[in-house]
């Protein structure tokens, strides 16, 4: 039987690589398990200068980017982006999550409201209050957000049909979660 002989040195060296691998996986769990509710959105002036706007989120941004949207992020994208944009409108129908609605309602406004400014749009925002969203009416100009809050849906998504985005989630934390989607979209968010 051959005896295999193994210096000190190479000893040494692999247990320093297998420390490095653990410590670097730890790492990594680590950072991935932390929510991310916070995001520097970054615009630049006339004169190329970057100023950074800090936007602070209800829920996990990395969460928010599994919601699923329909047809795609681009569509939702253009929607709102629109240079014919005046105004535009978020409608919701009455329920007993209307708390939870208000409350998206105004991180849509405030947010978005925002970026248009620094960008010297003059868009405006509109609740309404409407019974039903079957025949919703849009258009180029007057685009609609129809928040659908959990009481009245079973599905968590974000989509576009005709101008009209619906934000919709079957929880409180879904609701939230589609309503970061539709930000994440419409200001080009991405997360890792």
């Amino acid at each position: 039987m051959a005896r295999i002989s193994i210096e000190q040195k190479h000893i040494f060296v692999f247990l320093l690589v297998v420390i490095a691998v653990v410590a670097t996986i730890l790492i990594y769990k680590f950072h991935e398990s932390k929510p991310l509710t916070t995001y520097t959105y970054y615009v630049y002036d006339n004169y190329g200068n970057r100023y950074g706007i800090p936007m602070a989120f209800r829920a996990d941004l990395r969460k928010a980017s599994n919601v699923s949207i329909y047809p795609d992020i681009s569509s939702i994208y253009n929607i709102i982006w629109n240079e014919n944009t005046k105004n535009i409108i978020i409608v919701f129908a009455n329920s007993s999550d209307n708390g939870l609605v208000a409350t998206d309602a105004f991180e849509i406004a405030y947010k978005l409201g925002v970026i248009f400014k620094v960008y010297n749009m003059t868009t405006n925002f509109t609740p309404n209050v409407i019974s039903s969203y079957d025949n919703i009416i849009a258009n180029e100009s007057y685009p609609v957000i129809a928040l659908i809050p959990p009481s009245l849906t079973n599905d968590t998504s974000v989509l576009a049909i005709n101008n009209v985005i619906y934000i919709q989630g079957n929880t409180t934390e879904g609701f939230d979660l589609a309503t970061i989607k539709f930000l994440m979209s419409v200001l080009s968010i991405k997360v890792g």
